[in-house]
């Protein structure tokens, strides 16, 4: 084994390499989607259950957007300015600008909005969506010709919900979910709400986040002052813990991602078969964010192939990756652990020869205590040996992060891998 050396093979970035992965929400109408500029991802169904109810909920979104705008939380098409207190959505006539989230949340508790909405052009259109990964479901706040909307988008039903004449001094919007009802609500304060009614919607489970803003016949632009900055009953809820993510990639699950690379194939039954028939990126990531912070994540690398296609199991956050891929060197496979930082520097924490025994079972844990982050392997997924360790890590922020599985073909197809068992045992009980 070879501790904190070059890194051997292919270099691994993984957060340059999320940078790439845009527009994962299939958001919006196909008129919305042109003008952002935004490619659907591919559909796969919606998920139930409601949620954990307690973490990972739309509580857990706050953004005051002072400072820069987060990459990893966000991404804007059109012209968005962050000038240190707010973000501005600015559109030419016949032009739209949008806030695109870059994470999914679960439909329950309140998601609130505060808006300066003194710039908005007479005719312009300013929406807040929450969408499903599928383009099948969408609840929309409206803000067009003076009213303020509640509509709905879903195949059972396209339309207005609510609706109510707008005042300018309504600057906060909130919209929200419980008990199997969508509710929405506006005030003038942030403080006293009036409280606009019910509707039903089918969009449940995971959504994401768009801010649109259209202008018509002139000039237009909208400050977003903040996302939950005064929530009731308390603060931003806390992510949900990683090792909660569980999968046996029986069938489908719409927490995932798919890579939309040119020849890009993930089958699933019984396990997650990738393969890709060009240059490129192939695998999944989470739509969701989690935390890591003493917390662990573990996967079954069943199939590495011969370790051509550098299967990887990457653990993402805004300033900091870690990283476990098989690659080649020259005809030889070695297992790395590598981290990356905010800066762009990769740094190799072991390297040893591919033993697929030793090596079928991947884990990433995070140990508070030593502000470190230990990387494991087991041959059965329940006695782990220690791989190396990345520490101190102490700016290394682990509360959001995502975990991806993929493969990557340097310049011709490599052998096709396949991934099971995240965060469960061998035997899947």
């Amino acid at each position: 084994m070879r501790l904190n050396g070059e890194v051997r093979g292919v270099p691994r970035d993984p957060l340059s390499r999320r940078r790439g992965w845009r527009c994962r929400f299939g958001w919006l109408p196909a008129w919305a989607l042109a003008a952002a500029g935004c490619l659907s991802s591919p559909s796969s169904g919606d998920p139930s259950g409601g949620g954990p109810g307690d973490c990972g909920t739309l509580r857990s979104l706050s953004d005051d957007f002072d400072g820069p705008l987060s990459v990893w939380r966000w991404s804007v098409d059109g012209v968005g300015t962050a000038n240190g207190s707010q973000l501005v959505l600015s559109a030419a006539p016949d032009s739209t600008s949008a806030l695109f989230s870059e994470q999914a949340w679960w439909l329950d508790g309140d998601l609130e909005i505060e808006l300066d909405p003194t710039t908005i052009a007479e005719d312009a259109l300013v929406e807040v969506w929450l969408s499903s990964n599928d383009e099948e479901r969408q609840v929309v706040l409206s803000l067009g010709d003076g009213t303020l909307s509640a509509m709905v988008y879903q195949p059972s039903y396209n339309g207005v919900r609510d609706n109510v004449p707008f005042d300018p001094a309504m600057r906060w919007w909130r919209i929200g979910r419980s008990d199997g009802h969508f509710h929405w609500a506006t005030s003038v304060d942030g403080t006293r709400w009036t409280e606009q009614g019910e509707f039903d919607a089918e969009l449940t489970g995971l959504a994401g986040l768009a801010i649109t803003h259209t202008a018509r016949t002139i000039a237009s632009s909208v400050a977003i002052e903040s996302l939950n900055s005064g929530l009731r009953n308390g603060g931003p809820e806390p992510l949900c813990p990683l090792s909660s993510f569980t999968d046996d990639f029986a069938v489908i699950n719409p927490r995932w991602f798919i890579f939309d690379d040119p020849g890009c194939s993930v089958a699933f039954g019984e396990r997650a078969d990738i393969a890709i028939g060009q240059e490129g990126a192939c695998g999944l990531a989470s739509y969701e964010r989690f935390s890591l912070a003493e917390d662990q994540v573990s996967v079954e690398l069943e199939e590495p192939g011969d370790c051509s296609l550098n299967p990887s199991f990457d653990v993402t956050g805004e300033d900091a990756g870690f990283s476990f891929f098989c690659g080649l060197d020259g005809e030889s496979a070695w297992l790395t652990a590598v981290f990356s930082d905010s800066v762009g520097g990769t740094t190799e924490i072991a390297s040893a020869p591919w033993d697929g025994v030793e090596f079928r079972f991947l884990r990433i844990r995070h140990v508070s205590d030593d502000s470190a982050v230990v990387f494991e392997t087991s041959p059965d997924g329940e006695t782990w040996d220690v791989f190396g360790t990345a520490g101190p890590v102490d700016g290394a922020d682990v509360s959001s992060v995502e975990v991806s599985l993929a493969g990557y073909a340097d310049s011709a197809a490599g052998t096709a891998i396949a991934f099971d068992q995240l965060n469960l045992p061998a035997d899947g009980e």
